[in-house]
């Protein structure tokens, strides 16, 4: 049977070289975390001092575990958008983008909403000293919902990307973005922004990537001749949804493990202690999630088993 004009729009997807952009994606994504974290981490010390610097990473570590509100969608935006694409169905795709997009947007703003008001909240929980507590201004609250809003959009969009076997533009987008946003970290804190410059430098990154990977989205759009924007299906995201419950789960077990020691740390022996704890195990902590990262980046190859590609040895 002769393939539909929807199917030959797509060109032919490899399940070889989805793991392998898998794979080398999340090293290349971590690597570049860690060295942000290298020249950051000492400079944030240096400007705010221990306490201060303390204080905002048991207060980050609380604003992280809102990030499970995704229920696991960001993980399985790569595996389904793979599934979609090596059927070389651009109607199923076409509604599965949109459906994705439309759950992104909903969902980051939940998030954001939500990380406002719990950072409130542990912030009074915590009881910091007031000096340090003065320092935690609305604004930097609320730019604290931006920035875990903008990481979930940015991760979603590199998801999808990676799905469709084109994840440079990201990857690139995500090394200039941490440039830039470091650069805009270190030259608030000389300009003497203090904890501002900190969320600043994340949401310029996130912004500066999602830019970028929107308009590659866009373009990837245009050639595989499917629209980016079109009214999402209801029975993909509740399908959507009901896939994510498991990996959702697993997420939250694995952000409680990371992050709940430096929200006991920071209310049981003080800013100071989170400080020593952070900085003695960003190294290994950073090893484990790389290791850890590896059979995960075989998702979207295995994905393909869903829809058409390479033939399978056994």
């Amino acid at each position: 049977m002769n393939p539909s004009p929807a199917q030959v729009a797509l060109r032919e997807p490899s399940r070889r070289r989805a793991t392998i952009i898998q794979v080398i994606g999340n090293q290349t994504t971590m690597l570049i975390a860690i060295a942000q974290n290298i020249v950051l981490i000492p400079i944030f010390i240096s400007f705010l001092g221990a306490k201060t610097y303390g204080t905002w990473i048991t207060v980050a570590s609380a604003a992280a575990l809102l990030g499970v509100l995704d229920l696991g969608i960001t993980s399985l935006a790569s595996q389904a958008t793979a599934s979609a694409f090596a059927k070389r169905d651009s109607a199923n795709l076409e509604q599965l983008l949109a459906t994705l997009a439309f759950l992104s947007t909903l969902v980051a703003g939940i998030i954001g909403c939500a990380t406002y008001g719990a950072t409130t909240f542990f912030l009074r929980w915590l009881m910091p000293p007031p000096d340090i507590a003065r320092q935690f201004s609305n604004t930097i609250i609320a730019l604290v919902g931006f920035d875990v809003a903008f990481v979930f959009l940015m991760c979603i969009a590199g998801s999808m990307l990676f799905g469709l076997q084109s994840p440079t533009t990201h990857l690139v987008a995500y090394s200039i973005g941490c440039v830039a946003g470091t650069s805009v970290s270190i030259i608030g804190m000389r300009a003497g922004m203090g904890l501002m410059s900190v969320p600043l430098g994340s949401i310029i990154r996130s912004v500066v990537t999602i830019g970028a990977d929107t308009a590659e989205l866009y373009a990837l759009t245009q050639r595989l001749k499917v629209r980016l924007l079109s009214w999402p299906s209801a029975t993909i995201a509740k399908r959507l949804f009901r896939e994510s419950i498991w990996l959702g789960s697993g997420k939250i077990a694995e952000a409680l493990l990371a992050q709940a020691d430096y929200i006991i740390a920071g209310r049981l022996l003080g800013p100071t202690a989170v400080t020593i704890l952070d900085v003695s195990r960003r190294a290994p902590q950073a090893a484990a999630m790389a290791v850890g990262r590896l059979p995960a980046s075989f998702l979207s190859g295995l994905a393909h088993f869903h829809g058409g590609g390479e033939a399978v040895e056994v």
